[in-house]
């Protein structure tokens, strides 16, 4: 066999996900109306074959996840020069919504929502799922893989593809899909959020049965001899031929994760490129083991040619979502902590002169934390729906999501999570400590004022009796009787007590500033 020139040469086909994170917004008396949807549409909407999902992934994350179809399925062209010559991408794009569900309950249909201030906010994903890819002319390139995420994934303005024959593009795109999944959920009030932050696809990508020798490590001959191209798809870069070789090939060799001779995964911050040869994978892992059902199903089901062969369709929907619970549970720490600073920075349409009305009574604060504790529970919930190292029983799956998230900057799921958790926990033990000593001020106001009322008549009366009453009214003409005296220092006392409440509150005021400017630190840094 001829050597191959390009990457290209070796495809013997190509199925692709794209995943974009979005959050979805409704009055909570919609509730009912989504779950319902749900109920409708699940069933129909699951990407792979059940053994396939069974063996993979565990329960934890798979029956914590409900998928709907959108009847939404449009056919995309995407034309482009390549190398001087006119080539265009033909696909279908099918798309599902993710969200979670209530596994604890038994009943699958109830969404697992984010309860704030009489609205509901739930993370999903909606992936795009690409099928019937088509190149025209020739076969499929890499380049024409690369293409589709670049165009369809990320904003480009100045890039325009056809769907069904209508030129649009990337924000048109989302606009239409925008539309007609609020016209397909019909929920009132309904908005959808798409995030950009966390969006990323992934990509199957199956070689010709005899493409290379079957004695050879897949991974090994990638890297040396096509560590450009897979470079470039994995982050779409169509500039990836003038990239140094030695560049993409340490790349690969850092974002590479494979357990098979066969088959070479390649993890970058936005992407999941699995190369696996195409061949007979029951007859080539044989074991000597009884295999059980679930085994089997699993095996056969490997000659599909799907994205969700060895998990990946749910490693990049588990990735996303998270992403988009991430986003969601901060956009609500903001907003809660953004009603503690009324600024014209964080609050739209309010004049930067209500800086002053910050929260400036206990009761207010005490709100105020009661929603951080509710806030820092459902954290602490969405945490464990997501925690890796409850997606799957094979440790390497584990392994995999974890170099996900250092590559995309996150650094541990759980570290990350929990340093959320931790700032939210700071800002309760604060202003906790604000509401005690405000206690402890105004009970030891209110005993000195007590114990002041309390001398004043022993006071009154030793001033009669030593002639300090008679001395002032010889001197001054005043009259005073020992009852006027008492009422004098009673008023006297009445005075001081009101300075020393506005002090005290004076200071209640600074402190609950600096805490505010904490939670400002803290939230919005």
């Amino acid at each position: 066999m001829e050597e191959p020139k390009s990457l290209s040469e070796l495809v013997d086909d190509a199925h692709m996900a794209l995943f974009i994170p979005l959050e979805l917004r409704a009055p909570d008396k919609s509730l009912d109306r989504l779950e319902n949807v749900l109920k409708e549409a699940s069933t129909h909407g699951h990407p792979c074959p059940r053994d396939v999902l069974e063996f993979t992934f565990t329960e934890v994350y798979s029956k914590r996840t409900s998928r709907i179809k959108i009847p939404l399925e449009k056919d995309i062209t995407i034309s482009y020069i390549h190398e001087g010559e006119q080539r265009s991408v033909k696909m279908k794009i099918t798309p599902l919504l993710t969200v979670f569900y209530d596994t604890e309950s038994g009943n699958k249909d109830k969404i697992i929502p984010i309860t704030y201030k009489n609205t509901i906010l739930f993370p999903a994903v909606l992936s795009l799922l690409i099928s019937e890819i088509k190149a025209e002319p020739a076969d499929i390139l890499i380049d024409d893989l690369l293409i589709i995420p670049h165009h369809v994934l990320w904003p480009k303005k100045e890039c325009r593809f056809s769907t069904e024959g209508k030129e649009l593009t990337l924000e048109e795109y989302l606009e239409s899909l925008k539309t007609s999944l609020q016209s397909h959920l019909k929920v009132p009030n309904l908005s959808i959020k798409f995030i950009e932050e966390g969006r990323m696809f992934v990509v199957n990508l199956r070689l010709k049965e005899k493409a290379l020798g079957s004695s050879e490590s897949l991974r090994d001959v990638i890297l040396e001899s096509f560590p450009n191209e897979v470079y470039g798809l994995s982050v779409t870069d169509e500039g990836y031929h003038t990239v140094p070789k030695e560049y993409a090939r340490r790349r690969m060799e850092e974002w590479s994760w494979t357990t098979r001779n066969y088959m070479l995964n390649v993890l970058s911050p936005v992407s999941i490129i699995q190369i696996k040869l195409n061949v007979d994978r029951e007859g080539l892992e044989i074991n000597r083991m009884n295999r059980c059902r679930t085994w089997e199903g699993y095996m056969k089901s490997q000659s599909r040619g799907s994205i969700c062969e060895h998990g990946l369709y749910f490693k990049g929907e588990y990735i996303a979502l998270t992403f988009s619970t991430f986003h969601a549970l901060e956009d609500i720490l903001k907003e809660t902590v953004g009603r503690a600073i009324p600024s014209a920075e964080l609050r739209e349409g309010k004049s930067a002169s209500q800086e002053d009305t910050v929260i400036d009574t206990v009761k207010e604060l005490r709100e105020f934390l009661e929603e951080l504790y509710s806030l820092k529970a459902t954290f602490n919930k969405f945490l464990d729906l997501l925690q890796p190292s409850k997606v799957s029983r094979i440790p390497e799956v584990t392994v995999a999501l974890d170099k996900m998230y250092e590559l995309r900057g996150l650094g541990s799921f759980s570290d990350s999570a929990r340093e959320k958790i931790g700032d939210i926990s700071e800002i309760i033990q604060a202003g906790s400590e604000i509401i005690e000593q405000n206690i402890e001020n105004q009970r030891l106001h209110n005993l000195e004022f007590g114990l002041g009322l309390a001398d004043t008549f022993p006071i009154g009366y030793l001033l009669e009796r030593v002639g300090v009453l008679d001395f002032i009214n010889s001197h001054f003409g005043t009259g005073l009787k020992m009852e006027d005296s008492i009422v004098l220092m009673v008023l006297a006392i009445i005075a001081w007590s009101a300075w020393r409440g506005r002090t005290l509150k004076e200071m209640e005021r600074f402190e609950i500033k600096n805490f505010v400017e904490m939670c400002r630190t803290r939230v919005f840094s």
